[in-house]
């Protein structure tokens, strides 16, 4: 978190409650992320004269709240924002034919990702891949649906990683990988690294270190709304697998067009996936996709330019 940085709750939406809102927090500009853009902040921040900017939205169709069957909304919407931040060509292209104009500035994710490039692995980690006989696999952001999946398949030739979403599901994952005995399995906070067939990793704020010391990366989340962060995956060059529900993350679209992410529809899908992993062809594949997300970082600084132009209104 940026240390300098103050973290609120916003009130409830509506005029009262936005109004002491703002009274308390005086601000210059507010920034709305993605989608999340409340109509009576909205509101009272025009009227106040406080520039209103959207960044990092994805607009794969009108957004609801521009319809013009909802004139009154659509122009709360519309009169309020003073620039509309779009991550693609055909985001733009959605929010015109919505009638609004917007701004191409990119998916601050890339830049997110491309920071965490060269990061060194944590010592404790480093130390349990040097102890494994067998290629990493690991499963990050694991659900238990993840690891049900998963447990179809015939994973003795991996040392298989898993770091749960839900700390307190870690359990419930490891009986759902029942194809591993209690003797298979580590825990990487009461157990000194040794060779395992199984490590479960119950622990916070690890996981983006723990990639580049990864053979294969099963992102989880596929099998519930969404995948979790792939690029957190791709930017340590590896090509990751998933569930098959992938679609609602933007930048999901171009990774499986490119092929740096494969969802699987099946257990022939994860298995076509864990035979690549140790070829020559994967290894340059994730090279590939590490040297795609590095080039498509920058949108941090077009966000920032437009900003210093809202606040200088």
């Amino acid at each position: 978190t940026y240390s300098k940085a103050k973290v609120r709750y916003l009130p409830i939406d509506t005029p009262s409650e936005v109004n002491k809102w703002l009274d308390y927090a005086n601000p210059s500009l507010a920034v709305f992320v993605r989608y999340d853009i409340w109509p009576n902040h909205l509101n009272a921040l025009r009227k106040r004269g406080i520039p209103s900017v959207v960044m990092a939205m994805s607009a794969p169709k009108t957004p609801w709240y521009l319809h013009r069957t909802l004139p009154f909304i659509r122009k709360v919407y519309k009169e309020g924002i003073h620039t509309w931040g779009v991550i693609s060509e055909q985001d733009a292209a959605n929010m015109s034919l919505a009638g609004i104009h917007s701004k191409v500035l990119g998916n601050p994710k890339y830049d997110y990702a491309a920071s965490l490039a060269g990061k060194a692995s944590i010592e404790k980690f480093a130390a349990w891949k040097k102890s494994q006989q067998k290629p990493v696999l690991l499963i990050g952001s694991a659900h238990l649906e993840d690891c049900k999946a998963l447990n179809g398949l015939d994973l003795s030739g991996f040392s298989t990683w898993v770091v749960p979403h839900e700390i307190d599901e870690g359990e419930a994952m490891k009986t759902a990988l029942s194809q591993f005995t209690e003797d298979d399995a580590a825990n990487s906070i009461t157990d000194k690294p040794k060779a395992t067939s199984l490590l479960m990793i119950p622990e916070f704020g690890v996981l983006s270190r723990l990639y580049s010391l990864a053979d294969g990366v099963v992102i989880g989340g596929g099998y519930g709304k969404a995948t979790h962060n792939v690029l957190e995956a791709t930017v340590q060059g590896k090509v990751a697998a998933s569930g098959p529900n992938w679609q609602k993350i933007a930048e999901n679209h171009e990774l499986v067009e490119l092929g740096y992410l494969i969802p699987a529809q099946n257990e022939s899908s994860y298995r076509q996936y864990l035979q690549r992993i140790g070829t020559s062809e994967f290894t340059a594949k994730g090279n590939e996709a590490q040297q795609w997300v590095l080039s498509q970082k920058g949108a941090s600084e077009k966000i920032l330019n437009v900003l210093e132009q809202a606040v200088q209104l």
